[in-house]
């Protein structure tokens, strides 16, 4: 058996690698919800923020750690074509209280559903860290582990979550040209030059998932914005996009992503933003 550590505890798998240590501790979940919409985005005099809201969600306490907790989305029974994207933590270090999720009605951008307060996502989050005991408490019997400091850094009641991999080089499907659909998420896109094409290109892909609802989840928390080059008329600009995520109804073959990605005007150009874009993956099964 490797030699971790000079004393305390340490648990090792079946080839010798270290699981578990009061000085490695290991990743759990400790809160979990649904993730529907709280707030529907108002749309502005010229469309924008149509079809789309917010989950703004809060925990039941402040995660007191240093750094964020990771969260994960795990797609659930309900068939629909919601999209996700653009998480944001909210509070700071040493009290993270929640965080906010972008939603759009359809994945694809393509919907003119309007958003309401009360829309299920088809997806559930799970917020994870280390050391957190969130709402599954402590065992009464079982196993404790306190690190050098004093802290709890393991008990039994917390459920373990392990990693799977990265969802990465995702596959380009096609462009898809839709007029305005930068009105999702570049509220500040009002250049005015004579000759600018103001449609948009929706770069679309996916990856393979292919497994059970409630088993699989990626981590939503690493959702942000890509930089991505737009061609308006005869400049090319770079610009911050979002990328959304989603499933189409029912269908668990493949995990969706769409983005305003490339030249607005020649849709051929490049796409390595999303191709090379990655998304870390845990087992979710029974939790």
């Amino acid at each position: 058996m490797p030699d971790q550590i000079g004393y305390g505890f340490a648990s090792y798998g079946t080839k010798g690698n270290l699981v578990l240590s009061d000085q490695a501790p290991i990743l759990t979940a400790a809160y979990k919800g649904k993730l529907v919409v709280t707030d529907r985005a108002t749309p502005s005099a010229d469309g924008r923020g149509y079809g789309t809201g917010y989950c703004n969600i809060d925990y039941p306490t402040p995660v007191y750690s240093s750094i964020p907790p990771m969260v994960f989305g795990v797609p659930t029974e309900t068939a629909n074509q919601a999209g996700i994207g653009l998480f944001c933590h909210r509070g700071k270090p040493g009290a993270w209280t929640g965080f906010s999720l972008l939603v759009a009605c359809d994945v694809n951008m393509l919907s003119t559903q309007g958003m309401v307060v009360g829309f299920d996502t088809g997806w559930e989050y799970h917020v994870c860290g280390f050391g957190l005991a969130g709402q599954y408490g402590m065992d009464q019997y079982g196993l404790r582990i306190w690190d050098a400091l004093g802290d709890i850094i393991y008990d039994s009641a917390w459920p373990v979550v392990k990693f799977e991999g990265l969802l990465a080089a995702w596959t380009h499907t096609g462009f898809t040209r839709a007029y305005a659909t930068g009105a999702y998420w570049e509220p500040n896109m009002n250049y005015d030059e004579s000759g600018v094409d103001y449609d948009y290109v929706l770069a679309r892909g996916y990856h393979t998932w292919g497994v059970p609802n409630k088993t699989k989840g990626v981590m939503i928390s690493s959702m942000g914005l890509i930089s991505v080059v737009v061609d308006f008329g005869s400049n090319d600009r770079g610009v911050s996009a979002v990328v959304m995520v989603g499933f189409n109804s029912t269908d668990r073959t493949n995990l969706t992503a769409t983005a305003v990605v490339g030249k607005a005007q020649h849709p051929g150009g490049d796409i390595s933003a999303m191709r090379n874009w990655n998304m870390l993956t845990a087992d979710f099964t029974g939790l």
